[in-house]
């Protein structure tokens, strides 16, 4: 068979053009798969040096032709619930184009799809399981993340900003659940449930990125196989007694030294991991806490949420020592907690008796009315 011509490939487009608009969707569907396919099997050549220049604007008139194709059956998948199928062609569309309107907006549609369709069999939000409850998040998540970019492009998109909206009160919704669950089945999460599905990563890099984890996951096995090998002796002469005296004197010392040194934390995920460890002892998370600056917390969650269990812990230790201390470190760090990544969606999952806690604080430390309105308490 030989190679097709534009003009051959651009009367399949309008065939299945003319299929949509008279409503027959398998129709126009079979169109554009079929142009789809004439262009990989026949262009993979032009196909592969666009796709190594995502970000510039200035397609080739086949690779552009290509993206319409993927773009349309992308609608036409959304029309007939082929949810999965929708994301399948909105993520090779942002290979060839990172910026892509109508690839972002089906893509998130299709992921608040699935997630709406667990729910839906489900009944009722507190009907769904742990595992059910983890993928709702992760679809929520992504399809959050995907009209984010969008809304950024597009500001004055009104369609964008509704289903922003509603995306957004699902996955506060989920979020909430999820908190419930983690009482009732702690056993059940692990810490990386509390990191939020944000970096859009296309498949070569997710590949990429597993086959790393796996390496480095047979590597910490080995050694902790290894380590365990040295101390199992040692460990097995050892009581109760003596073992939980070690534990606390580790634990007491990574602490201390973390009190003592002077450099700021390198990342959010470094100080969440940092304020884990002060958990049960806030005194001491207070003294950690007054060498960081409220703008540097606004600084490292410019990208990324701030965890809400990290928060708490941070109001706890300034309730119970900062206010006393130093009101003025408090209300600096308040300040920078409420400049982090989408706070707003932050103060959505408190519980009221952790929002009458965050208002005592303001109280007590004299914070201005805006600061009790970004908190909203």
């Amino acid at each position: 068979m030989s190679q097709p011509s534009f003009e051959e490939l651009d009367k399949v487009k309008q065939e299945g053009n003319q299929y949509f608009k008279q409503k027959n969707i398998q129709a126009a569907l079979e169109k554009f798969s079929e142009g789809y396919h004439l262009i990989k099997t026949n262009f993979n050549d032009i196909l592969q040096k666009a796709e190594k220049d995502s970000s510039n604007p200035n397609k080739d008139k086949i690779v552009t032709l290509y993206l319409q194709f993927l773009t349309n059956k992308a609608l036409c998948e959304l029309n007939t619930n082929q949810n999965e199928e929708v994301i399948k062609s909105t993520l090779e569309v942002l290979k060839f184009d990172v910026n892509n309107p109508k690839a972002l907006y089906r893509n998130a549609v299709a992921h608040k799809n699935i997630a709406d369709k667990i729910l839906q069999e489900a009944g009722n939000i507190k009907e769904i399981n742990v595992e059910n409850i983890k993928v709702m998040q992760s679809y929520y998540e992504e399809g959050r993340f995907q009209l984010e970019i969008l809304s950024k492009l597009e500001p004055n998109n009104k369609s964008v900003t509704t289903e922003l909206s509603n995306i957004v009160k699902q996955a506060v919704k989920v979020k909430l659940q999820i908190r419930e669950l983690k009482k009732q089945f702690p056993e059940q999460f692990s810490q990386d449930d509390n990191k939020l599905k944000g970096d859009f990563l296309n498949e070569p890099q997710q590949k990429h990125n597993e086959v790393i984890k796996q390496r480095e996951e047979e590597e910490r096995r080995h050694k902790e196989e290894k380590q365990k090998q040295q101390n199992r002796r040692i460990i097995n002469e050892l009581d109760t007694k003596e073992l939980e005296k070690i534990s606390k004197i580790a634990i007491q010392n990574n602490t201390d030294q973390l009190i003592k040194q002077n450099e700021l934390p390198e990342n959010a995920s470094i100080l969440e991991k940092n304020i884990a460890a002060f958990k049960k002892t806030p005194e001491k998370l207070f003294q950690y806490l007054k060498k960081i600056p409220g703008d540097y917390l606004k600084q490292i969650y410019s990208k990324k949420d701030l965890p809400l269990e990290s928060l708490l812990n941070i109001i706890n230790a300034l309730q119970k020592y900062g206010v006393e201390e130093n009101k003025q470190v408090c209300l600096d760090l308040m300040q920078g907690i409420a400049s982090t990544n989408k706070f707003h969606l932050l103060t959505m999952q408190m519980m009221k008796s952790e929002k009458n806690s965050i208002k005592q604080l303001l109280e007590q430390i004299g914070a201005k009315e805006e600061l009790f309105v970004k908190f909203k308490v």
